[in-house]
């Protein structure tokens, strides 16, 4: 016997008595067992365990689109694993779409793919891994069975199409006759079993009524295809059902029901067989509500109760080995990672659960198997990302996908604000200062958030949006001195308003500097000006006085009558400027280069050129080139 429990994979005897460890930290979110190989999946995440050999491998099957769901079905020769997920599919009209995935577990190589259009997602019943063809029964949009298909993955469509009838659970016998289902007669309150015959051309027939308020549950095909167990409770439906009505067994041959045990419980559920058929394995609850398995003879006879406790979760039976098998220690993140696509949060609380696993790693080994672990999942990892700083043992800063940075503390994620990458920060108590950056076309895009940790977490208590002489467009932010109390801002005049020169991205900029002082809870830009100065003046303050710069500024000024005299060397250069039609305002100039002290520029639209000469931060001279 093969069972699960906590996240460790168990061999014992027959009964699961003195069991062997096989597999630490697997988890079984969505599983497939069958003699000895187990397949697990996380969204793309594909893992497969042979449990004879103490093998494993991993795989990320290669599918686009959100994965919202996940089935695993073991082929008839146990070489080929069917993989079948439910995708996000925007050109469908129900906005879903299945896609069939084949694989040799061998060599991990594709056997066959297919996809089902305008399917909400099906039932896997049959898989016959020599031939690539599937027996499936599609979803619609209501929980009525309609139809069973036998596909052909290697063609990617239906073979043949048989149709049923029922709702909720369907059963495939072993052999592939008889699919047992399950309807309901609202006038008479009962609910029947029906089996169709796969081959036949007949619909389906009623095998046995239930009596009156009472439904069918677990239904399970006995190994060679004779028996159905299941359990009777009373209540039309399972949400009614408040006690058990026993075990059941009925025999195909004599088309026949007799009830072999008692079970009281109503939440009891039905395992499997044993594969001998010699006993049928079931869960159940005691008068104290504790949970255990049992195991019976489908006559009623040779009950005995598991060693099992109620934790554990049975896979299924393997062949004994004479031979130690050794203990696998599976890597459990890919498929904990898996888990999260689509939820940022939650890739967040992965992240800051495995920076706590791994406190002794360094942060760069931790970002590049974070990356990685990330990527196969399916996550679109911007360029710079994950970002990681650490500021104590215990406290990680982290710019996450898709755009908001965290702090990472005692395992647990705290959002902080917006930014893909850390560029620095700064813990003073419970203050912090946050530098951060969003990677644009060619530079980084520094921002800056003061927060403070309270018992509703980090809150941000200050951030430059809306202060119009916060300027940092392809530029820097740096902590000064110690502490939180002052920040060097730099930056360029890309995006800003010139009405005399068009700033594009590659042309000459000027370049802003300032110092920003903490006041209170909020910062203040260093300044001489008074209160309420015009913006221009702000940024004539802040300016590096490269010659681009005072030529900017000296034209401005003389485009808007303001006096020049600290700007020019000469009153004649006035004239020049005027004389050269350079004061008009609809003229529009692109500065092309500097060269030492002189600045080349020209007409938006290309021609005439001119070059002006600054000499010890004044404008010269400015002249027309020639052609």
């Amino acid at each position: 016997m093969v069972y699960a429990r906590l996240g460790t994979i168990f061999r014992g005897d027959a009964w699961g008595n003195n069991p062997q460890p096989l597999v630490e930290m697997a988890d079984l979110e969505t599983w497939s067992f069958s003699k000895g190989l187990l397949a697990t999946a996380h969204g793309r995440i594909l893992t497969v365990l042979d449990l004879a050999r103490g093998a494993a491998q991993t795989l990320n099957i290669p599918l686009e689109g959100e994965v919202l769901d996940v089935h695993l079905l073991w082929g008839e020769t146990g070489k080929g694993l069917l993989y079948l997920a439910v995708l996000g599919d925007t050109s469908s009209p129900i906005g879903q779409g299945v896609a069939l995935y084949a694989i040799n577990v061998q060599d991990d190589s594709p056997l066959a793919r297919a996809s089902l259009k305008n399917t909400s997602g099906a039932l896997l019943l049959r898989y016959d891994d020599s031939s690539q063809r599937v027996m499936l029964i599609p979803f619609g949009a209501d929980d009525r069975l309609r139809s069973l298909l036998t596909y052909d993955l290697l063609g990617g469509q239906a073979v043949s199409e048989v149709a049923i009838s029922g709702q909720g659970e369907a059963a495939l016998s072993p052999e592939g006759r008889w699919l047992l289902t399950t309807s309901y007669d609202e006038a008479q309150k009962r609910q029947s079993l029906l089996a169709t015959e796969v081959s036949a051309q007949r619909g389906p027939e009623t095998l046995l009524q239930n009596p009156p308020q009472t439904h069918s549950a677990t239904p399970l095909w006995s190994p060679d295809g004779q028996s159905i167990a299941y359990l009777l409770r009373d209540g039309l439906y399972e949400y009614e059902s408040t006690r058990g009505l026993g075990l059941w067994i009925f025999d195909m041959v004599r088309r026949e029901a007799q009830q072999v045990l008692d079970v009281s419980s109503p939440l009891a559920t039905l395992v499997g067989w044993t594969p001998d058929g010699a006993y049928i394995i079931g869960y159940q609850r005691d008068e104290r509500g504790a949970g255990f398995y049992f195991a019976v003879r489908p006559d009623g006879g040779g009950y005995r109760i598991l060693s099992l406790d109620a934790e554990a979760i049975l896979l299924g039976w393997m062949a004994s080995s004479a031979f130690s098998i050794p203990t696998l220690s599976l890597d459990p993140w890919p498929a904990r990672f898996a888990g999260t696509v689509g939820d940022p949060s939650a890739l967040a609380q992965r992240v800051a659960e495995y920076i706590n696993a791994h406190r002794e790693d360094s942060l760069e080994a931790i970002c590049e198997r974070l990356r990685g672990y990330m990527s196969e999942a399916g996550w679109e990892v911007p360029l710079g990302q994950p970002s990681l700083l650490r500021l104590k043992e215990d406290l990680v800063i982290a710019g996450l996908p898709p755009l908001t940075l965290y702090a990472l503390e005692g395992g647990t994620a705290y959002p902080l604000t917006s930014g893909q990458i850390v560029l620095d920060a700064r813990l003073q108590g419970d203050e912090l200062g946050l530098i951060a950056g969003v990677i644009g076309a060619s530079a980084v895009q520094p921002s800056f958030a003061l927060l403070r940790r309270g018992e509703a977490g980090w809150q941000v208590i200050w951030a430059p949006q809306g202060q119009r002489d916060w300027v940092a467009t392809d530029g820097e932010v740096r902590f000064a001195g110690e502490g939180l109390g002052t920040l060097q801002v730099r930056g360029t005049s890309f995006g800003l308003e010139n009405d005399v020169f068009q700033e594009c991205h590659v042309c000459l900029h000027r370049l802003f500097v300032a110092t920003w002082v903490r006041q209170g809870d909020a910062y203040v830009r260093q300044s001489r000006l008074p209160a309420g100065a015009p913006l221009a003046e702000a940024y004539w303050e802040m300016t590096e006085r490269t010659p681009y710069a005072v030529l900017d500024e000296a034209l401005r000024r003389m485009r808007h009558g303001q006096t020049i005299e600290d700007l020019v060397a000469d009153p004649a250069v006035v004239a020049q400027v005027r004389q050269l039609g350079l004061l008009a305002p609809e003229v529009r100039l692109i500065a092309e280069r500097e060269e030492g002290e002189a600045v080349y520029f020209s007409r938006v639209e290309g021609a005439p050129r001119y070059v002006a000469h600054v000499r010890d931060g004044k404008l010269a001279e400015v002249r027309l080139l020639g052609p």
